[in-house]
């Protein structure tokens, strides 16, 4: 008898993911894409990449689906973190220093009357 996924709140969808049913994660996806699109949209700023960041964040549940608890929380802020995790500005990564702007010049000591306060 084929089931109606549709009638299964989340954390049953879940854990029907985490066994490996497909179509748990197609009725997850009709009941989260679009939260998660605005999500995408909001980080990616386009359209394209922000279709793209969807399609990886569910990939990535479908991945990680035996890691979702439902006691921790519910399933969309799981993966709406997802979504924020993977579309994460690289601007909040630590910028490379450019090697053009690292100093050529070497630090010159200090005179002793820096170091000794005294002028002799």
């Amino acid at each position: 008898m084929d089931e109606d996924l549709r009638t299964l709140d989340d954390s049953g969808l879940a854990a029907r993911m985490a066994a490996g049913d497909t179509r748990a994660v197609a009725v997850l996806y009709d009941r989260y894409a679009t939260p998660a699109f605005s999500l995408a949209l909001k980080l990616a700023g386009d359209p394209q990449r922000a279709a793209d960041l969807v399609q990886r964040a569910f990939t990535r549940v479908w991945a990680d689906a035996r890691r979702f608890d439902p006691t921790a929380g519910h399933f969309a802020p799981w993966l709406l973190s997802i979504v924020n995790y993977l579309g994460a500005p690289p601007a909040l990564a630590p910028a490379p220093v450019p090697v053009a702007s690292r100093s050529t010049t070497t630090t010159r000591p200090l005179c002793p009357a820096a170091v000794t306060g005294r002028r002799d």
